[in-house]
């Protein structure tokens, strides 16, 4: 069977897990159906980005347009490295608006091997806390021409800056606190920042043009498709089909083996979207309370630092 629940104290084992990845006390239940609310809602929002670019047809109509525009792919390696290098170079300089305390950001961006960009999504890695060596940004560029260019924003605001880089070096760097507090990486704050950030773009140069808002949110729906799919492995007993089913129908983008995934990782496909849900409640909360006295700044600084 694909699900855990399915095994002796498997039940059990899954509720467990999903606390440990979440840090809250969430069923796998209500997480099931915040990740259908959270589905319906951003979709909502895609429609109405996609009438904004003067497209009168279904999101998936949308897609598939896009799709199969040449002009929204890229045409070699080089081209995409650049284009992602391009992006970095925008953010950067707008960062002083949204932080008061900027790591050095020393790290480039770079393209995952040939022998294994196939089975490695792009990823990232924080350069150690003595900066010996850089950080990097680990783009997968298999089959460039296949590559969508309206979903780069938000990924490198997630696994660059002011995401995971951003975020991890800055912790680091943070020389007065004990280590467990500068290197633990807990899945809900680590996954749950990155996502937030992609919300941020729109203050850091980005997001100009329908497009690219559509890409965010494209990527902040997959993270809602991850609480509905994971969760209906795991505690509603869905097939593997069933759960190739859902994704096809709202996030068609994505490859197949993140089902694979999954089913291998139970419970951790949840983190992204709790986590984020639950920065972006705080903010509102603050916002709120504070009134004019609110500087996202400050915000910032006390979810990020530690001191």
């Amino acid at each position: 069977a694909d699900s855990l629940s399915s095994m002796p104290g498997g039940a059990r084992d899954y509720a467990i897990l999903v606390q440990r990845m979440t840090t809250t006390n969430m069923t796998p239940n209500e997480i099931h159906s915040l990740g259908e609310k959270e589905v319906k809602r951003i979709e909502g929002e895609m429609r109405g980005v996609i009438a904004e670019a003067g497209f009168s047809g279904s999101i998936e109509e949308f897609q598939k347009k896009l799709d199969a525009d040449p002009a929204r792919h890229f045409r070699s390696k080089e081209e995409m490295l650049a284009y992602c290098r391009n992006i970095v170079m925008i953010v950067e300089p707008q960062l002083p608006t949204l932080f008061r305390h900027i790591p050095v950001l020393l790290f480039g961006v770079r393209a995952i091997p040939a022998d294994r960009e196939a089975s490695t999504p792009t990823n990232s890695q924080p350069p150690p806390p003595d900066f010996s060596t850089p950080g990097w940004f680990n783009l997968n560029t298999y089959q460039p021409e296949e590559q969508t260019k309206y979903d780069k924003e938000s990924l490198v605001l997630h696994e660059a800056v002011p995401g995971h880089i951003f975020q991890l070096t800055l912790a680091e760097s943070q020389k007065g606190l004990p280590d467990i507090r500068r290197f633990y990486r807990n899945s809900a704050y680590i996954e749950g920042w990155a996502l937030y950030s992609e919300s941020l773009g729109g203050q850091l140069g980005l997001y100009r043009d329908p497009y690219s808002r559509f890409g965010r949110l494209a990527s902040e729906r997959f993270r809602a498709v991850r609480l509905v799919v994971d969760t209906g492995i795991h505690r509603l007993g869905w097939t593997r089909e069933q759960a190739l089913k859902y994704l096809r129908a709202h996030a068609p983008e994505e490859s197949p083996a993140e089902v694979d995934r999954y089913i291998a990782w139970p419970g951790q496909a949840s983190a992204y979207k709790i986590g984020e849900l639950r920065i972006d409640g705080l903010r509102q909360r603050a916002e709120k309370q504070l009134g004019a006295k609110f500087d996202i700044r400050d915000f910032h600084d006390a979810v990020l630092r530690e001191d």
